[in-house]
């Protein structure tokens, strides 16, 4: 038997727009954002959704509310679904992180693996992904609203990639990403699918570690 998972990005947040980095601090969607979410709900309408579960911040919840309510499967929180934590810098944008702490910021923009002050350890949030699958049923399809950074990470552990990887798999706001769960086997069918979207895809910003893809 296999699990489908339908792992989705928040629509686009007030702080994506001003570049703050939101991390697992609150912040409201725009009014892009829930354009966004309601093309995701029209998208997954003929979708056998089974279970829903969502990360506990404001801008997943209203995410999946809205397909949530499109399905009348009810919305569950999860805890291990959150973004990853980025502590002192989260309110701030990389400028403002860069004026104030700019050796701690240049050593995490030489390696991904450093944590801001206060911050998750990628390590400790894989755990939380790994976590989270194994509370995936067996089979049927369940959809997750979630963050680029846990989309990342969770890509990363089924594919067997370095977790400093993350920040070169994709999730745009708004964004399907799709998995086939068979046991301890997983398939990536598609990976920051807009197709419903209608803006064009946003540029990508090549860069070891884009500081972009950090606001949640």
């Amino acid at each position: 038997m296999t699990a489908r998972l339908l792992l989705i990005r928040h629509g686009e947040t007030v702080d994506d727009t001003t570049g703050v980095i939101s991390g697992q601090s609150e912040c409201a969607l725009s009014d892009r954002g829930l354009a966004q979410a309601r093309a995701l709900a029209s998208r997954l309408a003929d979708e056998p959704i089974e279970q829903i579960h969502s990360s506990p911040l404001r801008r997943t919840t209203g995410t999946a509310a809205l397909i949530s309510a499109a399905h009348g499967v009810p919305m569950r929180l999860n805890e291990d679904l959150v973004e990853l934590g980025m502590g002192a810098w989260e309110g701030y944008t990389p400028a403002e992180v860069s004026a104030t702490m700019p050796d701690e910021y240049d050593a995490w923009l030489a390696d991904p693996d450093q944590v801001p002050p206060g911050g998750e350890l990628p390590v400790a949030a894989a755990v939380r992904v790994a976590r989270a699958l194994r509370g995936l049923p067996v089979d049927g399809t369940v959809l997750w609203c979630t963050h680029v950074d846990f989309i990342g990470l969770l890509l990363c552990h089924v594919l067997g990639a370095p977790w400093r990887n993350r920040s070169r798999l994709q999730a745009d706001n708004g964004s399907l990403t799709e998995l086939l769960i068979d046991g301890p086997h997983a398939t990536v069918r598609r990976i920051n699918d807009v197709a419903h979207l209608s803006e064009p895809l946003p540029e990508i910003r090549h860069s070891s570690m884009p500081f972009s893809r950090r606001t949640g």
